[in-house]
């Protein structure tokens, strides 16, 4: 599972890597908090709805926080 983790994390890497130097003259925005709190820690099999709910609510409160930036980007 830890290889599975770290080859993902790493596909991430290289696909925001990609896309700089393939569309550089894009503007891009990426939303990409960390939470580091250990009730936050997770993996890919993750069956815990709370966890995965309050999970998704943190998503949403980081698109929130740049709500303006995505507008500019959209405008």
């Amino acid at each position: 599972m830890r290889f599975l983790q770290k080859t993902m994390e790493i596909s991430t890497q290289s696909m925001d890597q990609f896309r700089r130097v393939l569309f550089r003259e894009v503007e891009t925005l990426r939303i990409n908090e960390r939470y580091t709190n250990p009730e936050m820690a997770t993996d890919l099999l993750e069956s815990d709805l709370k966890k995965l709910s309050l999970l998704w609510q943190r998503g949403r409160d980081s698109a929130r926080e740049q709500e303006e930036r995505i507008k500019q980007l959209l405008t």
